[in-house]
């Protein structure tokens, strides 16, 4: 399963690479327009978005529209540790040294250069609890449509998710041309509810239901 993983990862990354700009602006605003028009995001009030790097579908219009209309903006920052306990000084969700800190977002200079080439809040933001979350947007590679998902290999979202109450609806944002057919799951890799692509926001199929069309 591993090498499946990593040769679905590397042409999947490949792909992303070598998108025109121009398309990747047009399906990042549709992506984002779809969202702001779903029941999901209307009835949220503390979200989780990320923040979009390399080809990363865009996510900081929608942030912008969600602090406009007063909602909480939550980002993730990423924290390794060791032993049994995360380090201070904010709370970090996750297993075997690694995990996601979630701080509240109010602007761009809330931001501050993290590892992977990641922008994330600083460790003394403010901090949020995954109980306050309503809604979580959930990176990834490669994603298919029963809630399979492909990510970096770093393990983060993987470790996190389990804290997340499990009504919340997890949202997988990535572009059309990476839903594949199944992604290789292995028994720690954890699954999102819902697809968010440049052709609208759709929920995954259950285990052993059809697909969606």
């Amino acid at each position: 399963m591993r090498k499946e993983k990593a040769d679905l990862r590397q042409a999947m990354l490949a792909r992303l690479q070598a998108l025109d700009p121009a398309a990747w602006a047009e399906a990042s605003r549709r992506i984002q327009a779809h969202l702001l028009a779903s029941p999901l995001y209307r009835q949220a009030r503390t979200i989780l978005f990320y923040w979009a790097v390399r080809r990363e579908p865009g996510t900081q219009e929608a942030i912008r529209q969600a602090l406009a209309e007063g909602k909480r903006v939550v980002l993730p920052r990423v924290v390794r540790w060791q032993g049994e306990a995360p380090p201070a000084p904010a709370p970090a969700w996750g297993a075997g040294g690694r995990g996601l800190a979630l701080h509240l977002y109010r602007e761009p200079g809330d931001l501050v250069p993290g590892p992977y080439g990641l922008w994330e809040p600083a460790p003394a933001a403010p901090a949020v609890a995954p109980e306050e979350l309503d809604l979580v947007l959930v990176p990834g590679v490669a994603f298919d449509r029963r809630g399979g998902r492909l990510g970096h290999g770093g393990g983060y979202y993987d470790r996190f998710l389990p804290h997340v109450p499990p009504g919340v609806p997890r949202v997988g944002c990535c572009f059309g041309f990476q839903v594949v057919a199944a992604v290789p799951r292995g028994p720690h890799d954890r699954p999102v509810t819902h697809l968010l692509t440049e052709e609208g926001l759709f929920p995954c199929a259950p285990e052993g239901a059809g697909l969606l069309p």
